[in-house]
This record gives C-alpha cells, sequence and structure tokens, in this order.
C-alpha cells in the first residue's frame, strides 16, 4: 500500500530541545540543592517522558515521588518561560514537511512530552502543518506503549502499513515496532545508530529529505 502518513516524534527527531530542557532541569536542582548535570546527558536522560528524565537527573537518594513532584513544578515554570531560549528546526525538517506536504501525506507528532506542551512547541514553531499532534496525558499511555501512534492513525484514518514512524532513540523504534509501522530511525537527534538498529529501526537516515525515498 502507498504511504499516506507520516508521524514523527518530537524531542531529537523535528526539534533539538536537550540544552532547553537540561537548563531548565538544572534549574530546578539547583533550587533544591541537588548537583546539576551537563546539558549533553539530557540526550540520555530524554525520551520517556518528563517524570523519568526528571528522576534520572535526580541523585539516587533521592528519587521518590515527594522530590519529584517538587522539582517537576519548578522545571514546568521554569521551562514554559524559557523553552525557546536554545531550542531549534533541525536543517532539512521545514523542507522535508513541505514535500511531504505537497505530495498530500498526511502528518502527525506523538511525543512523550507533556499534552499542553507538545501543543504549545509544534504551534510555535511549525504552525499548522501537522495534521494531528498529541502528547502524554492523563490516561494514554507513554512510548513505547503503541496507544499514542494508534489514536494518531485512528485520527488520520490510515492503517498500520500506510504510515511511517519516524524517531531518534531507542523508544521511537520499539514505538514503532509495537505499532506495527514501517520505523524509520534518525542519526541527527540525541541517540546513535546502534541503539537505533538494535531496537528495531527498519531503515536509518542521516538527513531529513533521505525519509522520501521511502513514500
Amino acid at each position: 500500500m502507498a504511504i499516506k502518513a507520516v508521524i514523527f516524534d518530537l524531542d531529537g527527531t523535528l526539534l533539538n530541545t536537550y540544552e532547553d530542557l537540561a537548563n531548565a532541569v538544572n534549574f530546578a536542582l539547583k533550587e533544591n540543592g541537588y548537583p546539576e548535570h551537563e546539558p549533553e546527558k539530557f540526550k540520555i536522560f530524554t525520551g520517556n517522558g518528563t517524570d523519568v528524565m526528571i528522576m534520572r537527573a535526580l541523585p539516587v537518594y533521592c528519587r521518590n515521588e515527594e522530590t519529584l513532584k517538587k522539582i517537576r513544578e519548578i522545571y514546568f515554570q521554569y521551562y514554559n518561560a524559557h523553552s525557546g531560549e536554545c531550542t531549534r528546526v533541525y536543517d532539512g525538517i521545514m523542507e522535508l514537511l513541505q514535500e511531504l506536504k505537497l505530495k498530500g501525506i498526511r502528518l502527525a507528532v506523538t511525543s512523550n512530552k507533556i499534552e499542553f506542551m507538545t501543543q504549545s512547541v509544534i504551534k510555535e514553531y511549525f504552525g499548522d502543518i501537522f495534521d494531528y499532534v498529541t502528547g502524554q496525558g492523563e490516561g494514554v499511555a507513554p512510548k513505547p506503549d503503541p496507544s499514542m501512534v494508534k489514536k494518531a492513525m485512528n485520527a488520520l484514518s490510515v492503517e498500520p502499513s500506510e504510515c511511517l514512524y519516524v524517531g531518534d532513540t531507542d523508544v521511537d523504534a520499539q514505538t514503532g515496532k509495537n505499532s506495527g509501522i514501517f520505523t524509520v530511525g534518525v542519526l541527527w537527534g540525541f541517540r546513535d545508530e546502534k541503539e537505533l538498529r538494535e531496537n528495531g529501526a527498519d531503515v536509518i537516515v542521516s538527513k531529513p529529505l533521505e525519509i522520501l525515498n521511502y513514500i
């Protein structure tokens, strides 16, 4: 069947966000007297949602729900005010999205970032180019559970065989496989080729426009 839709991850796939994520978490850690981390470490901390990212950044001795709640509140306040300071669209992504639109391909985003943040960030950087956007929310399991992607496919009225899933981490490769979708791993994001291949990515690309070869 012909490809009718492409479903994208957000952080590390469409947008380079790790520095703003790092700055927000580090601010919250510092406010509470915990050690900060080099921004590059957040390429590993991210991928499984906000709570897991914060837990990974916390010292082992204080990884509990009470501390998580305290850090998360400060993190959200800081990130909402500063999320655009370092974030940028990856080179070639806008060209890719425009080419896909010209071909009549429907576009979606599924992210483990909190729902309201996902919607806000996509609107800010991409306007209305995406047909469907969703993030982590109450009652919907985070990726690599396929629930979020299945919601996107239902919204776009497409079958798994009519989609590509595009992402940059082990979570994304697993998500694509769990959803029964041909999965494209990207090398411009937060993780490496070895991780993507070991977790089931069907193909690996190093530049966004290479994705057009699979449409």
